[in-house]
C-alpha cells in the first residue's frame, strides 16, 4: 500500500476543510464538560464483549489501551487485576526494564552523574535521559498503576528539573523517592521527600539555617504536600522552617553527593510550637522528623490527599462522601496508599459519581502515552518526544512552580489545535526519529473497514460510534487507499473528541 500515490493537491486542499469539520475542534474544548460523558457511555456500549467495569478500570489505572493488558484484566477480573497492579514488584516488566537499560544515568549515583556528566558540560543529557525514560516507561511498562502514581506524585512533590543542580539530583529523587514509595506509605514518602537533596535544593532548604532561615520548604510542606491552603498560619511556617534548619545534602568531596546530611551546627535547636503541638528543645534532626510525622497523621492531610486522588483518577469534582471514605482509609491504615486506592476504585465508590461527571480529559502526557501504548512506532530519537510534550505544554519536570502541572479541564481543553498538529506530525512521520508504518495496522484491510481497524488498534473499540462513522465517511470520499490516507485515518482517530477523554 505504501507504493500507492498520495492524494492530489486538490484533494488535500478540500481535505483540510473537511478535517476541521470532522474533528469538531470547538466541541472538545467549549462543550467538553457536557459532551464527553455521552461519548464515553456510547463508546463503552460499542464494545459489548468487554465488561464496562474492566473498560473503566483500564482507562484509569493505565496510560491507555493495549491488547495484552486488556487480556490480562479479562483473565483476572476487576478486583484481582487491580490488586495485581497495586503490587508492581510481582509483575514481570521486561519492557520497562529495557527502557531503563537504554538510559544508564538512571541507575547511577548522583556522585557519578555529577562527576562524569554534569562537570563535563552534559547537564542537558542528564535531564534528557530522565524525561525520555519517564515517557517510555509510562507507555511501555507493565506496571501501569505504578506509572500513573509516579505521574501523580511527581506533580504533588513537583521539582523543576531545569533548576541547575537538579539536572543531577532529580534523577535520584525520581528513583529513590517517587518511584520507591509511589504505592507505599505516605508518611515514608513525605519523609523521603523531606530528606531529598533535589527537594532541598529546589525549595532552598539546604540554605535554611538558624541565623538565616529560609521558609520556602516550611510553607510548601504544609500548603502543597499535606494540609492544603488555609490550614496553618505564619507562625506555623516560621516554626516548621526552624525545625528543618540544618537539613541538607552531602558535597561531592564526600564521595556520596546528594545523600542526606544533617548539619547540627546550623540547626535551631530551641523549642517550637507547630499546629499547637510543642516540639521539645534539643531534638536535633528529630525536630524535623516530628513535623513530618505530625503532618502525615493529620486528618486534614488525609482529606487533601483523598480529594487529589479522586480528582486524578475519577472526576474533576468528587463527592464529599467519597473523599471522606478515601480519607478514612488513609487514617485507618496509617497512610497506606494502596488502601486509599482500593477505596477509590471500589465499585460502590464509582457508583456515587453521576455518569455525566465520570469523565476526564487527557493531559498531553497521557495523550502521547496512550498512542504509544496502542500503536507500534520505531523510536530512534526519544528526545523528540520530550520536545513534542514541550510544544504541548506538558514536558515532564519543567513546571516552573512547586504546585505541579494542573489537573484542570479549562487549562488543557484549550489546546485542541496543537494536539491535532501533534497527532498529524506523529502519524505522518514528520517528527524526526519517530516513525510509523501503516501496514502494522491496516495490512490487507478493505477500505470499508479502515475506521474500525484504527478504532480497534488505538482504543480497543472504545471510540464513540459517531466518531468512527464520521472517519469512515471521510475515508469513503476518496477513490482508493493511499499511504497518506491511512496515516490520516490514524491521525483522525487519535484526534477525535472521544479519544481525548478517558
Amino acid at each position: 500500500m505504501s507504493s500507492v500515490e498520495s492524494p492530489t493537491p486538490a484533494a488535500a486542499e478540500g481535505d483540510a476543510v473537511s478535517r476541521r469539520s470532522l474533528l469538531g475542534l470547538c466541541t472538545v474544548g467549549a462543550a467538553a464538560a457536557t459532551a464527553m460523558s455521552s461519548q464515553s457511555a456510547a463508546a463503552q456500549s460499542s464494545a459489548l464483549s468487554v465488561p464496562n467495569d474492566i473498560r473503566f478500570l483500564l482507562s484509569r489505572i493505565t496510560n491507555g489501551y493495549d491488547a495484552p493488558t486488556l487480556g490480562r484484566a479479562l483473565a483476572l477480573g476487576y478486583r484481582a487485576f487491580l490488586e495485581e497492579q497495586l503490587h508492581p514488584d510481582t509483575i514481570p516488566d521486561g519492557r520497562g526494564d529495557a527502557v531503563v537499560s537504554m538510559f544508564p544515568t538512571l541507575s547511577r549515583t548522583s556522585q557519578d552523574n555529577y562527576v562524569n556528566d554534569y562537570q563535563q558540560g552534559r547537564a542537558e543529557m542528564l535531564r534528557t535521559e530522565l524525561r525520555c525514560a519517564t515517557i517510555l516507561r509510562a507507555a511501555y511498562s507493565s506496571r501501569q498503576l505504578q506509572e500513573r502514581m509516579v505521574e501523580f506524585w511527581s506533580d504533588h512533590f513537583s521539582i523543576d528539573h531545569t533548576d541547575s543542580m537538579n539536572a543531577v539530583l532529580k534523577t535520584q529523587d525520581d528513583r529513590d523517592v517517587i518511584r520507591r514509595h509511589a504505592l507505599g506509605n505516605f508518611r515514608d514518602l513525605l519523609m523521603a521527600s523531606a530528606r531529598s537533596s533535589a527537594m532541598g535544593f529546589y525549595l532552598g532548604n539546604y540554605r535554611n539555617t538558624s541565623t538565616q532561615p529560609n521558609e520556602n520548604y516550611g510553607r510548601e510542606i504544609m500548603e502543597l504536600h499535606t494540609l492544603g491552603v488555609g490550614h496553618y498560619n505564619e507562625d506555623d511556617v516560621k516554626a516548621v522552617s526552624r525545625c528543618f534548619t540544618g537539613w541538607g545534602f552531602k558535597e561531592v568531596t564526600t564521595g556520596d553527593f546528594g545523600g542526606f546530611k544533617f548539619r547540627s551546627w546550623l540547626h535551631d535547636d530551641t523549642q517550637k510550637t507547630v499546629l499547637g503541638l510543642a516540639i521539645p528543645a534539643g531534638g536535633g534532626v528529630a525536630q524535623g522528623e516530628i513535623v513530618v510525622n505530625l503532618l502525615a497523621a493529620r486528618p486534614l492531610t488525609a482529606q487533601f490527599l483523598a480529594r487529589k486522588l479522586c480528582r486524578f483518577f475519577l472526576c474533576y469534582e468528587p463527592p464529599q462522601a467519597l473523599v471522606d471514605a478515601v480519607a478514612n482509609a488513609y487514617m485507618g491504615s496509617g497512610g497506606e496508599i494502596k488502601d486509599m486506592l482500593r477505596v477509590v476504585f471500589a465499585p460502590t465508590s464509582i457508583a456515587q459519581i453521576p455518569q455525566a461527571e465520570l469523565v476526564k480529559y487527557k493531559r498531553p502526557f497521557h495523550l502521547m502515552t496512550s498512542i504509544l501504548r496502542a500503536v507500534r512506532f520505531q523510536i530512534a530519537e526519544p528526545i523528540r518526544l520530550t520536545q513534542q510534550l514541550n510544544r504541548l505544554g506538558h514536558e515532564p519536570f519543567i513546571w516552573p512552580t512547586p504546585n505541579g502541572y494542573p489537573d484542570r479541564l479549562d487549562l488543557w481543553a484549550s489546546g485542541e489545535q496543537t494536539r491535532w498538529s501533534f497527532t498529524t506530525d506523529l502519524f505522518s512521520n514528520a517528527i524526526p526519529g519517530v516513525s510509523f508504518d501503516p501496514a502494522n495496522v491496516f495490512a490487507g484491510m478493505p477500505k470499508s473497514q479502515l475506521a474500525q481497524a484504527a478504532n480497534r488498534r488505538l482504543t480497543g473499540q472504545m471510540l464513540a460510534p459517531w466518531d468512527v462513522t464520521a472517519i469512515q465517511t471521510y475515508v469513503d470520499s476518496f477513490p482508493g487507499i493511499t499511504d497518506a490516507l491511512l496515516r490520516e485515518v490514524m491521525t483522525l482517530t487519535a484526534s477525535a473528541p472521544s479519544f481525548q477523554i478517558y
